[in-house]
């Protein structure tokens, strides 16, 4: 993980916080990191796969300007069978509402809105506690 942030740092990426993912106590803690490139929270989000080997990128986001469009979007992926991987939430670290979807390359696509701009200059990176205020059930569908 310190190699892909460094790499990533080296771009212009810069710290937007972290989580803690729940794990037993016998195991060691996994972490997603999320980092940012311009005034949206995060653009990039990193946490190392199952075997630790190297990171992976959790998910790739599309934000879209209305939560009605997100809505439209989640009839449309719903109606098609796609697999839902996390139901429309919101999250704490962006305060985006999203939902999650299965891509056929077996990665994630977020559909949200109403994510929150980060001020360089009043900013300070944090790892939460929990993902969503509401909702964002994972392994749904």
């Amino acid at each position: 993980m310190a190699a892909a942030r460094s790499f990533y740092e080296s771009l212009g990426f810069l710290a937007r916080g972290g989580f803690r993912l729940p794990t037993p106590p016998d195991v060691d803690p996994m972490h997603i990191r999320f980092m940012g490139v311009n005034a949206r929270h995060h653009s990039l989000a990193l946490m190392p796969t199952p075997d630790l080997r190297s990171p992976a990128p959790v998910h790739i986001m599309v934000e879209c300007e209305t939560l009605d469009e997100v809505g439209r979007a989640l009839d449309r992926v719903t109606s098609a069978g796609y697999h839902i991987s996390s139901t429309l939430g919101r999250h704490t670290n962006d305060k985006m509402v999203s939902f999650y979807v299965r891509t056929p390359g077996g990665w994630d696509l977020e559909v949200g809105c109403r994510g929150l701009l980060v001020d360089e200059q009043t900013y300070t990176a944090e790892e939460i506690t929990a993902d969503s205020y509401w909702s964002h059930h994972w392994g749904f569908s």
